[in-house]
């Protein structure tokens, strides 16, 4: 039972790419607002600098002395940093860890009197379900969960955990999503209180006024909360 004067606290766990949500991420939160919803940004930070640091990212196309001089002052200033930036031993395993332990520490700054909603994409909401039962998120919604990578085989990793989450969990999935589209039902185990919905889209979310309104509609049904307006007039 929420306790009384408690905050509503929205967190947006947002995916690898990130910037390619905002114009659809914007819909959504400005309803949150509305409600009365504190908006908060959880940006994948690391992921973010390996992209920049990769050999063919923007940094290394910097001289050579302004790049020494950078990484001597990440190198003093933030070690930890040095570590996940200039590591040549990238893998997935330790990005997602990464991730999740970076995830827990910013919850963790909410303090327990608080409703805290998590609206996760992609990526981020395989790492937002991993540390699920750890926090005190009060619900999880994931826009588009990557159950498979397209170009590889399957990986037990990102959805062995699905069946074990204690926090309300609502997937909505797009028919199309190369990730895990309509057929996801029948390939995976899920909790008993973690509800699906599907919407003819992509992983990417590309969808239509009235297709936001849909997601609307499940998001209300789901958080229980007065029924949220469109967006769109």
């Amino acid at each position: 039972m929420r306790k009384p004067n408690t905050k509503n606290i929205l967190l947006v766990v947002q995916r690898d790419n990130f910037k390619k949500d905002i114009p659809f991420l914007s819909g959504l939160t400005d309803e949150f607002k509305r409600l009365g919803y504190e908006i908060h940004l959880h940006k994948p930070v690391a992921l973010g600098l390996r992209s920049m640091l990769d050999s063919k990212g923007r940094f290394y196309k910097l001289p050579f002395p302004l790049r020494f001089l950078c990484k001597t002052f990440v190198f003093i200033t933030k070690p930890s940093l040095w570590k996940r930036c200039f590591k040549r031993q990238w893998s997935e395993s330790l990005l997602i860890a990464d991730r999740c332990r970076r995830l827990k520490k910013h919850i963790s700054r909410f303090g327990s009197n608080v409703n805290l909603i998590v609206l996760a994409r992609s990526a981020g909401a395989r790492v937002s379900s991993l540390i699920a039962n750890e926090t005190n998120i009060n619900k999880l919604i994931c826009l588009g969960y990557p159950f498979k990578h397209p170009e590889k085989p399957a990986e037990i990793e990102r959805y062995q955990h699905l069946p074990f989450i204690k926090v309300p969990f609502l997937i909505i999935q797009g028919t199309d999503d190369v990730y895990g589209g309509s057929e996801i039902e029948s390939l995976y185990h899920f909790a008993p209180n973690t509800s699906i919905k599907f919407i003819e889209a992509s992983h990417e979310f590309k969808i239509t006024r009235d297709q936001l309104s849909i997601v609307l509609y499940y998001i209300n049904d789901f958080i229980s909360v007065e029924k949220m307006e469109s967006v769109y007039p």
